[in-house]
């Protein structure tokens, strides 16, 4: 009986998960972690549905959730023989201080599923949520970019009455700040105004990073300045957020502005900084001037990155001056660092820009090698051609050696991903490949935006 039990719960719980992934947040799930007439023993009910564990509870609680996550996900039913193995007779808040501890170290896991679990159990079982429970799942939802959850979570947690604070909206921002979404970091600020909750130097870092990198400099600038008039005193970060905001629209003039302000302020320069005053000079195609700062970084004892490396190779593409952009590759290479699939993307397109198509198939060639690209994705038992982060040049030199490649295997259909999550992928990318295979003939061929299965 207890195994049909067990059993029904988890059916249960999956399917309560099914509907969080389209609905927002979880209803309460149906099984119970204590009884309400057992609430100083938080233990009771687990152990009656067969989770409770054998091992002693003289093991401290890091060791055993230690224990727990040499897996990458915690499931569920983890998370219910940890309850159970809580000590007995705590208070209601001491009983919430252990789940609080517990959903941290779920969001800290990436056990998104669980943690979300967890948070409806409280609100059906008790006890109930506080700010910390939901700030802590606010921040799980930021950090995966998922902005409506945030706000679905964070009206939650009004309606239930737990009071927002400082940091549960600096992390409803950084998630903001993932998705670029203005309208409802303006939101979150005016709702900060009217609950009098004063925004410190991570509030405004993270504001001025969503208008940043939703290309509205002036906002960003105009949040920037309302920043030092509150008597804010800007960071490093809030410097290079703006500096970032300036470099990717090319204003150079505004990024060179900020820095001397930086500078002033007695702040010194790291590799983000000079990275940004780099990436601004390439968007301009000014690869001299990005070459000059790229030597007074180095200069001045600071070590380049991939990123840096990225911006200069970036910089020459952009004035066409590829054989330059190779010697950067080059060095970039024999420095040890590794050569990301931006800036393969970046050096691959250039090539077929300039109509290049031996260089675009050795860069190819080259970037497979390296490891860091690499399309093939299992869909099922099937093989697929997995594009959805190639620019134009890249995809192409993609489906010419799978075409030679399939041809060679006597294969004749090829499955492409030209982007994944969009219904129907991306128009742009699906019609240049598209164009392709057409005018190459003989092969058979479909498009998905959709990974499973």
């Amino acid at each position: 009986m207890r195994i049909f039990f067990l059993v029904f719960v988890i059916l249960s719980l999956h399917i309560s998960y099914a509907r969080a992934l389209i609905c927002g947040p979880l209803p309460p799930a149906k099984i119970s972690l204590r009884n309400a007439s057992n609430y100083s023993n938080p233990s009771t009910h687990a152990s009656r549905i067969g989770l409770r564990s054998s091992r002693s509870e003289n093991v401290s609680y890091e060791e055993r959730f230690k224990a727990m996550n040499r897996q990458d996900k915690v499931s569920w039913e983890a998370v219910v023989e940890e309850i159970a193995m809580l000590p007995r007779n705590l208070s209601p808040n001491s009983y919430l201080v252990s789940l609080n501890k517990i959903m941290a170290d779920l969001v800290r896991t990436n056990s998104f599923r669980s943690a979300i679990l967890l948070l409806n159990q409280m609100k059906s079982e008790g006890p109930q949520p506080d700010v910390f429970t939901y700030s802590t799942i606010i921040n799980a939802c930021a950090k995966r970019g998922d902005i409506q959850r945030v706000m679905n979570f964070l009206n939650e947690m009004i309606e239930s009455g737990a009071v927002p604070n400082v940091i549960t909206y600096n992390s409803a921002l950084d998630g903001c700040s993932k998705a670029k979404d203005c309208v409802n970091a303006e939101k979150l600020i005016s709702d900060m105004e009217s609950r009098g909750i004063k925004p410190n130097v991570i509030t405004w870092n993270r504001i001025i990073d969503t208008f940043g990198k939703a290309n509205r400099l002036d906002v960003a600038i105009e949040k920037f300045q309302a920043m030092k008039k509150s008597g804010e005193v800007p960071n490093i970060k809030t410097y290079t957020c703006l500096m970032s905001a300036a470099a990717v629209v090319g204003n150079i003039e505004k990024t060179i502005s900020i820095y001397d302000e930086m500078i002033q302020n007695g702040i010194q320069p790291d590799t983000v900084i000079y990275g940004s005053i780099i990436n601004a000079y390439a968007v301009s195609g000014k690869y001299e001037e990005a070459e000059e700062t790229f030597s007074q970084m180095c200069s001045s004892g600071i070590s380049p990155n991939s990123v840096t490396y990225g911006a200069i190779i970036k910089a020459c593409c952009i004035a066409g001056n590829l054989p330059r952009a190779q010697e950067w590759l080059k060095r970039l290479q024999n420095d040890g660092l590794v050569v990301n699939i931006k800036i393969w993307s970046t050096i691959i397109h250039a090539a077929y820009q300039l109509g290049d198509a031996v260089l675009v198939k050795q860069l190819y060639e080259q970037a497979l090698e390296s490891g860091t690209v690499n399309p093939y994705k299992k869909k099922g038992s099937t093989t697929v051609l997995d594009l959805h982060n190639f620019n134009v040049g890249m995809a192409i030199a993609a489906v010419y050696k799978e075409v030679s490649a399939l041809k060679k295997r006597q294969v004749d259909h090829l499955i492409i991903v030209t982007g994944r999550g969009q219904k129907g992928g991306d128009p742009k990318l699906k019609i240049t490949i598209l164009s392709l295979l057409n005018k190459i003939g003989g092969i058979k061929h479909s498009f998905t935006d959709d990974m499973k299965g």
